[in-house]
């Protein structure tokens, strides 16, 4: 009997360093796809970078869904949700070496740098608004442009005489209200604040692809982040429920009370009795679904998959319209669902976009940087 307890033991003992081992190991994937580093803003939390392609190196992935896989997916029943957009599959292959932000841009991050900003005459506080110069709409802090009682609040960020700041215990949560414009812009003047060359011409709206500053990932970037070749309906695998990220199951619509978490809230921890569990991607990026719907550089094309260019597509030349806005304007690609989302706007490959002036506070975004 003591032999057969014995054996028991160090079998249990076995399977217990078995599972720790797999964790490790799953844990060391990740870390030897990435390389982190962070970026200081002075008085402001630091941003965090990852590298998804390293220089000297490319990456193919299949891009979007395929009939068989979407059989096995979540979708739902509405004239607005459709996903003819993700089709065909095809493989995409990036040469140019990018890193990515490990997390989206957060209020205090965003307040930092447009206040910075602010000082210099890059932009202005203008009937209630973060403007540019010739008005512009770069954040939308009294007059986001919908009319919803969770959606035209601005959760993170008020107005402070000539300037903007973070509402209590909002630094860590998302950004959001924060139109295409005003995602580039930030992408421009963090860049110059590090020393950087900006990558856009804010008056002309292009991109110089030679210059090394800060930018938005490209759709087919921000996709490769999210799943790298792995063919998980979600960033960080299968299954979907609360304990993985903020949407819109996880919200109690509290009267006047935010609607996000801060950046990064589902790692695996347990919070305030809660167990989350690790939704990041598998090169360590977090909320890649969830809290905010994330801006791309591209224009969104409804049939762009069917023609798109297979080596770092960029998106076409200009955008679809698209339900539920409907304003019979080109629209910009978001990626990643936000806090209203359900299970199915939460897959990896789900398209969405907006006029690139519009200000909608499920909408945030996340900083890329290519690496000459």
């Amino acid at each position: 009997m003591k032999k057969y307890t014995s054996y028991l033991f160090i079998l249990l003992i076995f399977i217990i360093l078995s599972i720790i081992q797999c964790d490790r190991s799953k844990n060391l994937e990740k870390l030897k796809s990435s390389t982190n580093h962070s970026i200081s803003i002075e008085n402001a939390n630091p941003i965090s970078l990852i590298t998804i392609i390293p220089k000297g190196k490319t990456a193919s992935f299949m891009m979007g869904t395929t009939d068989a896989e979407l059989k096995n997916q979540p979708s739902m029943d509405h004239v607005d949700y459709y996903t003819d957009d993700e089709r065909p599959t095809h493989y995409v292959t990036l040469t140019i070496p990018y890193e990515m932000g490990q997390y989206e841009i957060t209020n205090d991050q965003f307040c930092h740098v447009m206040n910075w900003a602010v000082s210099r005459d890059y932009a202005k506080l203008i009937n209630g608004d973060l403007k540019s110069l010739d008005e512009t709409l770069y954040l939308g802090i009294t007059h986001l442009n919908v009319d919803h009682p969770y959606l035209k609040i601005q959760f993170g960020i008020d107005i402070d005489g000539d300037s903007i700041k973070v509402k209590e215990g909002c630094d860590l949560q998302p950004v959001h209200g924060v139109t295409w414009f005003g995602a580039i812009a930030f992408c421009n003047f963090l860049s110059e604040m590090q020393g950087l060359s900006p990558v856009y011409d804010l008056d002309t709206v292009s991109w110089d692809t030679t210059k090394n500053g800060f930018r938005l990932p490209t759709e087919a970037e921000w996709e490769y982040a999210a799943r790298k070749n792995k063919r998980y309906v979600y960033a960080w695998g299968n299954e979907i429920d609360t304990r993985y990220l903020n949407y819109g199951p996880s919200q109690t619509r509290e009267a006047n009370k935010s609607v996000f978490k801060p950046v990064g809230y589902y790692n695996g921890e347990i919070k305030n009795g809660f167990k989350t569990e690790d939704n990041s991607s598998p090169f360590g990026i977090y909320d890649m679904t969830g809290n905010v719907w994330e801006w791309s550089w591209d224009w969104y094309g409804r049939e762009y998959y069917k023609n798109s260019t297979l080596k770092d597509p960029k998106g076409p030349e200009t955008g679809d319209d698209r339900p539920p806005y409907d304003i019979n304007e080109p629209t910009k690609v978001w990626r990643g669902c936000g806090w209203m989302g359900n299970d199915a706007f939460s897959r990896i490959a789900k398209r969405w976009s907006s006029s690139p002036n519009l200000a909608i506070n499920e909408v945030g975004f996340r900083i890329a940087r290519s690496l000459f």
